[in-house]
């Protein structure tokens, strides 16, 4: 009893292996064979087989009996759909959001990926009475990838494919004389962009603006949002400019850690 009592250990040890052989189906192992999850768990494959037919019994895994090949099941999608709504992505960023929006006096957008498009999820105002002359930002409303922060940072992060879908809709209209209307030159900037880690607009939508755009991972590092602060150009000088960029670092990493970032 005194040694139970010391290790106070709850885990159990068949759940956190199925947990962890879940883990292995990532971007470069969608699909596998038994063979494959074995070696990579370094598992028997007796042992292995009756943890995947009981994960497919509960649909966590299915097994394509064509291509002997398992990968992830639906009750993994209805669990993560369940877990990370937009709504729950919005209010975890708008509890971080809303101090720094306060203290610097700027605002707060949050953007989404959507079936290939760009859209705003959240704005947080320093205030009740705050404005910023004429915001056109829109809760719901589409972002152009060309001439937003947001649609920057997205843009860049996204996986190739998709990059290419949003530049190949997108209208590279021009907003104001700072605008990017040439995609070849857009392009250098979203590399530009992936090295740096963010994105700058100086008035390239409307421009009297200027903001800081920073990505949010998931769990499998892939591009879930954008958070960036906004305001007027005239009131950026260095030190406000450097306080963005440590306030959009910490609350970028954060989010991204709430949902799951580094654990896979």
């Amino acid at each position: 009893m005194k040694n139970m009592e010391k290790k106070n250990d709850y885990t159990i040890a068949s759940v956190q292996r199925a947990l962890r052989i879940l883990k292995l189906f990532d971007n470069q192992h969608k699909e596998m064979t038994l063979t494959e999850i074995s070696n990579r768990a370094d598992m028997r494959k007796g042992t292995m087989l009756r943890i995947l037919e009981t994960l497919r019994a509960e649909h966590f895994v299915r097994y394509d009996g064509r291509t002997k090949r398992y990968q992830l099941g639906v009750a993994i999608y209805m669990l993560s759909a369940s877990a990370f709504s937009f709504n729950d992505l919005a209010s975890v960023v708008r509890s971080y959001a809303e101090s720094v929006t306060r203290e610097l006096n700027l605002v707060a957008h949050l953007g989404v990926l959507q079936e290939d498009k760009i859209v705003l999820i959240d704005r947080v105002l320093p205030n009740s009475n705050f404005s910023v002359y004429d915001l056109y930002s829109i809760i719901g409303g589409e972002i152009e990838p060309h001439c937003t922060g947001v649609g920057k940072v997205i843009s860049a992060f996204a996986d190739p494919e998709t990059r290419k879908r949003l530049l190949d809709t997108c209208s590279f209209a021009r907003k104001s004389p700072n605008t990017i209307t040439d995609r070849r030159e857009y392009e250098m900037v979203l590399e530009k962009v992936r090295q740096q880690g963010y994105a700058v607009n100086v008035g390239e939508n409307e421009e009297y603006l200027k903001c800081i755009t920073y990505p949010i991972f998931d769990a499998k590092h892939e591009i879930m949002a954008a958070l960036s602060l906004t305001g007027v150009i005239q009131c950026f000088t260095q030190e406000l400019d450097d306080s963005c960029h440590k306030a959009l670092r910490r609350i970028t990493a954060q989010v991204s850690q709430e949902f799951g970032a580094g654990i896979i």
